[in-house]
């Protein structure tokens, strides 16, 4: 009968021995699981924010783009509308250096 509880108190011992060595290794399989998916989240966020910072740069582009075209507008109408007051300058200008002329021809004539 020794023997007996001398096997089953071994058996017992193994089965600690093993449940120990179950535990640990569920441990390191939980630690090792939660540092896997950690690389995996932050690798997402990475991924995302990239993705985003990759959208923004278009809208930027776009946004630059249509900021130009405008400018070139508004440009494009002060040039116009300075052509139209140069045109004016000098129709004014020419009428006014006629009269100037005329004016100093006929104070001449007298």
């Amino acid at each position: 009968m020794d023997e007996n509880i001398e096997r089953v108190i071994q058996n017992i011992i193994h089965i600690d021995r093993s449940a120990a060595e179950l535990r640990k290794k569920v441990e390191d399989d939980l630690i090792r699981k939660r540092l896997e998916l950690d690389d995996k989240v932050e690798l997402l966020k990475y991924e995302i924010l990239q993705k985003k910072e990759e959208e923004l740069n278009i809208l930027k582009e776009q946004e630059i783009k249509n900021i130009q075209k405008e400018e070139q507008r508004i440009i494009e109408g002060y040039t116009e509308k300075s052509k139209e007051l140069e045109d004016k300058y000098n129709k004014i200008k020419e009428i006014f250096l006629k009269d100037i002329y005329q004016n100093i021809l006929f104070l001449e004539d007298r």
